[in-house]
């Protein structure tokens, strides 16, 4: 079955979803929903006219009242197609690599990583298993379809998806960044890691995802994106990994609390059920509150546009893709600008916006730059003073 968007392509219509891929459960409750959106946000285009017709989605978010997950119970994983074009590296940001730092010592130390063998699920160009191996003089195995050829001595890249299938591999370390989030069914993968490691009970394990309960809670609604079809708290990312054979032995958040973490190991146990009525409350928030902060935005881009204020916006990432498809008049903004040199030149999906970089703002100064992530904000106003570009700038 296919319905049109409002600019005419052709989209599927999947089935909805009507039980919990984490936990089977069918206490669902639906409470955000946004029609057409970009299938992946991290794959630029040549040019507008392919930006413009890129694949387009729908996400209608539900509430698991059994486990705690929230997800897109009309994902539709046909129209994903991860590829070496998809690019995510946040490693041009001092900011963030300050975080990848902080990570890298703390796991060598925390999971006493020397000489070991290391597994990266969802390496991509392996930046961080590389790191992990240069701290701690351990031997990695990346394994990602999509991802590059390796760059680096002590870092073998295995073109596929990790599975039972790979029980030989030897693992003291099995690491999940950013990659459960991307799973329409993820309890599955969890079961199949699980099972990889079945006789090496020792395996440490560590898992990291967006915070959803930091997008409850700070309406930071430009993190809901077709290509997450999962969506974790601590309350449902431990039930799934508990249901699956794992002990969480630790779980927190960093990053700014935007992101979070568990560490597990392949023992099963049987931890009491989640609490979830301080979850709930945030969804039940959320559904309208978001609608506000949308309007919000859209009325600044009319005003903005009506005076002619000229607006950058910063950051052609997620969250930068999401803004410029969700807000009415977002695409007038004249700039989008990023520090990763591979997105220069290539133009955002949906709306057709060319990136460019912070040296281009210069001939042509914003009175405005809109920073899609608060994390980012001093580093970004500081690349602005260097290029001595005054402009008032904004956190959405």
């Amino acid at each position: 079955m296919t319905t049109h968007d409002t600019r005419g392509a052709a989209t599927r219509v999947p089935p909805t979803r009507t039980t919990c891929p984490a936990c089977g459960g069918a206490e669902l409750r639906s409470f955000f929903e946004t029609a057409a959106v970009p299938v992946h946000c991290n794959i630029l285009y040549p040019n507008s006219d392919a930006a413009r017709s890129a694949p387009r989605g729908d996400i209608v978010l539900a509430f698991c009242g059994a486990c705690g997950l929230i997800f897109n119970r009309v994902f539709d994983p046909a129209l994903t197609a991860y590829s070496e074009s998809y690019e995510n590296s946040l490693y041009f940001s001092t900011a963030f690599q300050e975080y990848a730092e902080w990570l890298t010592g703390h796991l060598v130390d925390a999971f006493d990583l020397h000489d070991k063998d290391l597994v990266e699920i969802g390496c991509g160009s392996a930046e961080f298993l590389n790191a992990l191996c240069e701290r701690g003089g351990n031997r990695g195995y990346g394994f990602d379809p999509s991802a590059p050829p390796s760059r680096f001595p002590n870092v073998t890249i295995v073109p596929e998806f990790y599975g039972p299938e790979h029980a030989g591999q030897a693992a003291d370390a099995v690491l999940s960044r950013h990659v459960l989030e991307h799973v329409a069914e993820p309890a599955a993968l969890l079961a199949d890691i699980r099972s990889a490691i079945e006789a090496r009970p020792d395996t440490r394990v560590y898992c990291e995802v967006p915070n959803a309960a930091f997008i409850l809670r700070d309406l930071s609604v430009w993190d809901i994106i077709y290509e997450h079809p999962s969506y974790f708290t601590a309350e449902s990312l431990t039930h799934v990994f508990a249901a699956c054979g794992f002990t969480v032995t630790d779980t927190y958040t960093a990053f700014h609390d935007q992101f979070l973490a568990v560490e597990a190991l392949p023992v099963a146990t049987t931890p009491p059920g989640p609490r979830l009525d301080a979850l709930a409350a945030l969804v039940d928030r959320f559904g309208e509150a978001q609608k506000d902060k949308v309007e919000h935005w859209e009325e600044r881009c009319t005003q903005w546009h009506q005076a002619g204020t000229a607006v950058a916006l910063w950051g052609a990432g997620s969250k930068g893709v999401t803004f410029l498809n969700m807000v009415r008049g977002a695409n007038r903004i004249q700039a989008v600008v990023d520090i990763n040199p591979r997105k220069h030149g290539k133009s955002v999906p949906g709306t057709g916006q060319v990136v460019i970089g912070p040296d281009d703002l210069v001939d042509s100064p914003p009175d405005v730059v809109l920073v899609m992530n608060p994390i980012y904000r001093d580093e970004i106003t500081g690349i602005l003073a260097e290029l001595g570009i005054t402009a008032d700038v904004e956190v959405i």
